[in-house]
């Protein structure tokens, strides 16, 4: 028989590789398949199919919008809202009025908490989305990202943006704005990765950074600042 094959040498082949197995699946999906111990609240909206796993659960003033695979363990929960086709891997939790796009791939053991706004892409396994921030593009293995976290979508110029793979130019087809986050890596709170920014694998990023350009692994990145001192007093106010 006839086999398909990707060229998997550049990040956002991962994430073509993934979209395309996920939309493949959703094609052959003709209704819902729920496990005698899934669980989904009256108050959720569902407009899409399901299939869920063992002891999932779907909660109170949840929205889908799309077609959702929740495996084993997951949680979808408390006003969370999924705009389209969406996996979630095993015990994996979707809370607290997080926003998840279409054509997301959750991997296991993920959580995105608290108004976490993540606009597609690859997340894979162990990865801590837990409070605010607007996201997207590929996060590796065991990646934290700190709370006010933000990806650019969208450059000044409206142009596409072009990757840097190994030295060379590329230029994605679709993801050209995505950011890529390596295994292992933390972000600090308030960090900002322009379009297209890639940080490796091992790396520590200080908070309050704007990423510009490509970060290698292994590297840990913080912010010199210089302050400003001079005396102040409630007299200053006119008290």
């Amino acid at each position: 028989g006839q086999h398909e094959f990707f060229d998997i040498d550049k990040p956002w082949d991962l994430y073509e590789l993934n979209l395309h197995v996920l939309k493949q699946t959703f094609a052959g999906i003709s209704g819902n398949t729920l496990s005698p111990d899934s669980c989904i609240d009256p108050t959720a909206v569902i407009e899409g199919k399901l299939i869920m796993g063992n002891h999932t659960k779907i909660g109170r003033n949840v929205i889908i919008r799309g077609n959702v695979i929740l495996d084993d363990y997951s949680i979808i929960d408390n006003g969370s809202i999924l705009l389209g086709d969406t996996y979630v891997g095993k015990n994996s939790r979707i809370t607290d009025y997080a926003q998840v796009f279409e054509n997301t791939i959750i991997g296991n053991d993920c959580i995105l908490g608290h108004c976490v706004e993540f606009l597609g892409g690859l997340i894979m396994d162990k990865v801590y989305l837990y409070h605010h921030g607007e996201l997207y593009g590929i996060f590796g293995n065991n990646v934290d990202v700190g709370a006010g976290t933000n990806t650019g979508t969208l450059r000044f110029d409206d142009q596409l943006t072009t990757q840097k793979v190994n030295g060379r130019r590329q230029q994605p087809k679709d993801c050209f704005n995505m950011v890529c986050i390596g295994d292992y890596t933390r972000l600090g709170v308030s960090v900002t990765l322009q379009p297209g920014m890639k940080v490796g694998a091992n790396c520590a990023i200080g908070a309050g950074i704007v990423i510009s350009k490509d970060i290698p692994h292994n590297t840990r990145l913080l912010l010199k600042q210089e302050y400003i001192t001079t005396p102040w007093g409630p007299d200053r106010y006119g008290w």
